[in-house]
C-alpha cells in the first residue's frame, strides 16, 4: 500500500468517526428514557443473558453505595479525588477505576488501582 493511500484511509476513518460522534452528540437520550433492566434482554436473548449473568461482567460497573464494591486503597496518597465524588466503580477483580458526575455528565475520575490477588 502506498503512503498516499494509507494517509487517505486514515483521513477517511477520522471523518467517519467525527460524523458518528457528531450524530451521537446531536441525539441526546430523551428525558422519558428509563433503565429497563437485564430481564428485558433475557426475554429475547436467553442464552446470551445466561452467559452474561453467570460471568464477572455483571459486576463490571456498580454503584459506589456499598462498602464491598470499593476494593481500591482509598488511603493512598495517589488519590486526587474524594470517594464521595465517585458514583460508579468499574471493575474490581484485577483493576478498579471510578466514575463521577460533572455538570450532569458522567466522567472518568483520575487513577486506576491494581487489585492484589
Amino acid at each position: 500500500m502506498s503512503k498516499k493511500l494509507a494517509v487517505i484511509i486514515i483521513i477517511l476513518n477520522l471523518i467517519i468517526v467525527a460524523i458518528g460522534y457528531t450524530y451521537i452528540k446531536l441525539k441526546p437520550v430523551p428525558d422519558s428514557a428509563e433503565y429497563v433492566g437485564s430481564g428485558k434482554c433475557q426475554s429475547c436473548h436467553l442464552t446470551d443473558h445466561t452467559n452474561w449473568s453467570t460471568s464477572l461482567h455483571t459486576k463490571m460497573m456498580r454503584k459506589v453505595n456499598r462498602a464491598d464494591v470499593v476494593v481500591a486503597d482509598l488511603k493512598s496518597e495517589a488519590i486526587t479525588f474524594h470517594i464521595n465524588d465517585a458514583v460508579w466503580a468499574i471493575g474490581g477483580k484485577w483493576e478498579q477505576q471510578f466514575m463521577g458526575e460533572e455538570d450532569g455528565a458522567e466522567t472518568l475520575l483520575p487513577g486506576a488501582w491494581l487489585v492484589s490477588q
